[in-house]
């Protein structure tokens, strides 16, 4: 139940999202469990309208929200706090959530709507790092052994075979940006629910995820090791 607190925040992000486009691959369900072919063609389908739908959503935040999402790192932080507060309106509050993320299913229309919105946070996340690093490029998210199959039992909001970023040396690192703006919208849902605060809370950080994908990004040479560390101060 919504804490009667955060009410008329989760009520503005339900206005802003009535008329958000939907995000519709060809092939609905989790890209794990499909055929090569069908997740090339939803990879496709990604490809042709990312740009579009970036330009859509940065104009929707400013609109709906009066955050400029300028493709820079203080843009980034401007939408880590608008997620922070807003971005729990997006996700149902229900065990099914997660599975509705993978697999598209229900489509994404009505109360889902905001699911929507997560994938083109995630493609302002990818596109603000191939903006740095211009190396990087969107590919298929995979495993260690180069697999887009998933295992059973997954994180929350995951599936192999999504769009993420590639061109790092350091292998298999991938950010999984699909799954991190999930896994944001989650743990605001749980801040606006009665005695969220005392509940499973999940910390996200856009900023840390784009700070350590830059790191790994600047190691080049593939013969020498990358030691990871902490990332919360370093440059966007």
């Amino acid at each position: 139940m919504i804490n009667p607190v955060c009410w008329l925040r989760f009520q503005r992000t339900r206005r802003a999202v009535a008329d958000y486009p939907l995000y519709d691959p060809p092939n609905k369900a989790a890209e794990g469990t499909l055929p090569i072919k069908e997740i090339e063609d939803n990879f496709a389908y990604f490809i042709n309208v990312r740009l579009q739908r970036l330009a859509f959503f940065r104009l929707w935040l400013s609109n709906h929200f009066g955050v400029e999402a300028s493709l820079n790192g203080a843009g980034v932080l401007a939408i880590e706090k608008w997620a922070d507060q807003f971005s729990g309106g997006l996700v149902m509050d229900s065990a099914e959530s997660s599975e509705i993320f993978r697999t598209y299913r229900p489509d994404w229309e009505g109360k889902r709507r905001g699911y929507n919105v997560l994938v083109d946070v995630a493609i302002f996340l990818g596109e603000f790092l191939i903006s740095k690093r211009s190396h990087l490029y969107w590919t298929l998210l995979k495993d260690e052994k180069g697999s887009c199959v998933d295992g059973r039992e997954g994180p929350i909001g995951f599936t192999f075979g999504r769009p993420d970023l590639a061109g790092f040396v350091v292998e298999p690192f991938m950010p999984d940006l699909f799954r991190t703006v999930y896994r944001k919208a989650v743990g605001s849902n749980d801040c606006l629910e009665i005695g969220g605060n005392r509940l499973r809370r999940i910390h996200v950080s856009f900023a840390w995820t784009c700070r350590e994908s830059l790191a790994v990004a600047d190691h080049r040479d593939p013969s020498t090791p990358f030691i990871y560390g902490d990332y919360s101060y370093g440059p966007l």
